[in-house]
């Protein structure tokens, strides 16, 4: 399975908006890409293709919240098991997986998928830095 990306537009008309897809990077410049027309050795033709933040990139775990929101790279999230906490869900690079770190960094957990009804989105890191302060 192809992983889904999602980043912030930084095109003038959608500036700020999410868009989400494959990514593409090239140099310092990041694309959310859906559709490939052509491609050869050369060059590669693309459908659709957006330029967004690199800062705000994110992957998709595959998981979804208890209602039904998908869960990305950058979510702030919270669990009924931890009233108290509020976690960041982060992609472990070495461990090919997705954790979920409290933010005073005690507790880390994996994202598993007969979890996922547990987790609830309360937005990301981009669109509402304050959940960083909780």
């Amino acid at each position: 399975m192809i992983p889904k990306f999602r980043g912030r537009s930084t095109v003038e008309d959608d500036k700020g908006k999410w868009v989400y897809g494959h990514l593409l990077i090239d140099d310092n410049r990041a694309l959310i890409i859906n559709g490939i027309i052509e491609a050869n050795d050369e060059y590669v033709s693309l459908e659709e293709w957006c330029d967004i933040d690199m800062k705000t990139i994110g992957q998709s775990t595959g998981l979804k919240d208890k209602n039904g929101t998908e869960i990305f790279e950058g979510d702030a999230l919270k669990n009924n098991d931890y009233p108290n906490q509020t976690f960041i869900c982060k992609h472990s690079r070495l461990q090919a997986s997705f954790q979920v770190e409290s933010l005073n960094g005690l507790l880390t957990l994996s994202l598993w998928k007969d979890e996922e009804r547990d987790w609830q989105v309360l937005g990301n890191i981009y669109e509402n830095p304050e959940l960083l302060d909780v």
